[in-house]
């Protein structure tokens, strides 16, 4: 959800003149765009009647599943066929991977732990020994409540569960098994929703199921494989027939099961926008990453280049991490006689500042520090 710095977004090298304009920078947008839409689910009440016709929190995090199976499973492919050519083994590929995520990723979110817990915020300082190890998602099932400050965390342990599973499929599996076996992914997605909705299950049991993400994660990973052209002789070919066909299918499907709950309730939603809704979505958002990649022009392009939208995707990490937290303590401490906005103001306030120091004094240097585990950098096929 996190991913600062690819072989594919790098744009220090010269190689880089190869690579898509605007590629990080509206990569970034994006993800401004996702958190925004994570912190508005969480903020903006139900009462405002926008709020109730979007679901902007599964939006919010879809969107950052796709942006990660695209990102991690370029990287993945730039260390796979560095190993095909001798330039390194599978095991330094594979300890690299891991030392960067853990260098990009622990630092903040083991802060947030630890402070959460000293203070007590939410249900952090009860329920910690199940985030330590990445497994948020799985203490949430199978406790069953949606506990104050600490819900959004599944989506963190579900990348990277992810990251791990992925990672060691990428660099082993054969060269003809990789795209099958994405293919395979998107597919299970919905047909577990399915099968979940079928059984009875709860939402919670659903949608934290790694395997209920991997439609998202997979057409990231999909559009990864496609971009570069060296997985598939003619994977370039069908990218812009497929992105092109990502949003003609995915955008009426997604407005089908908006409207649909509006219209036909809870009867609809389970039945039906439980299995469809999240890969309507990964369609959808990519379509989106692949038109961010490239670069989008005009107002939009304008818009994710933005250096206050970029800077807030650079942080959205931080944010996506403390927002729920920092709501909790403001309403805590410090809102007493307060009305609701200037509580979110203030909230925001928090939020943003404390991100803004994580990402400087924590963040970026443990990210340089991860970047001494180098990767082999390669550069994708220029589009045909």
């Amino acid at each position: 959800m996190s991913e600062q710095s690819t072989p594919v977004a790098a744009a220090a090298s010269a190689k880089s003149s190869q690579r898509p304009a605007g590629y990080r920078i509206q990569l970034d947008g994006l993800r401004a765009v996702a958190v925004t839409a994570t912190v508005i689910h969480h903020w903006v009440p139900d009462a405002i009647f926008w709020k109730t016709w979007f679901p902007f929190g599964v939006a919010g995090v879809r969107l950052f599943f796709v942006l990660s199976g695209f990102l991690i499973t370029s990287i993945l492919l730039d260390q796979r066929f560095a190993v095909e050519s001798g330039e390194q083994d599978r095991a330094t590929s594979l300890g690299h991977f891991f030392l960067r995520r853990v260098m990009r990723l622990v630092p903040a979110f083991y802060l947030f732990l630890l402070v959460g817990s000293a203070l007590d915020i939410g249900a952090i300082r009860d329920t910690v020994l199940w985030h330590i190890p990445y497994l948020s998602n799985l203490g949430m099932i199978l406790d069953g409540r949606w506990l104050p400050s600490i819900t959004h965390l599944w989506s963190l342990a579900v990348e990277e569960q992810f990251y791990i599973a992925w990672a060691f499929l990428m660099l082993w599996l054969p060269r003809g098994a990789i795209l099958p076996c994405i293919g395979l992914s998107i597919v299970a997605a919905p047909v577990f929703r399915t099968l979940g909705v079928a059984l009875g299950w709860a939402d919670m049991t659903i949608s934290f199921n790694p395997i209920s993400c991997l439609d998202t994660l997979g057409m990231g990973a999909l559009l990864a494989v496609l971009w570069r052209g060296d997985v598939h002789a003619r994977a370039t070919s069908y990218r812009e027939r497929f992105v092109r066909v990502s949003l003609i299918v995915g955008l009426p499907l997604l407005l089908v099961t908006i409207v649909g709950q509006k219209l036909a309730g809870e009867a609809f939603r389970r039945s039906v926008a439980i299995p469809i809704q999240e890969s309507a979505m990964a369609m959808v958002f990519t379509w989106l990453v692949a038109r961010a990649t490239v670069g989008f022009g005009g107002p939009a392009g304008r818009f994710f280049a933005n250096p206050l939208v970029v800077r807030l995707g650079v942080m959205s990490y931080a944010v996506y991490l403390f927002h729920p937290a920092v709501a909790n303590a403001v309403m805590r401490w410090f809102s007493v006689g307060w009305s609701y906005w200037p509580t979110v103001g203030f909230s925001a306030f928090l939020t943003l500042s404390l991100a803004w120091l994580s990402w400087e004094f924590l963040e970026e240097p443990a990210r340089k520090y991860g970047r001494r585990f180098a990767y082999v950098e390669r550069t994708p096929k220029p589009a045909e």
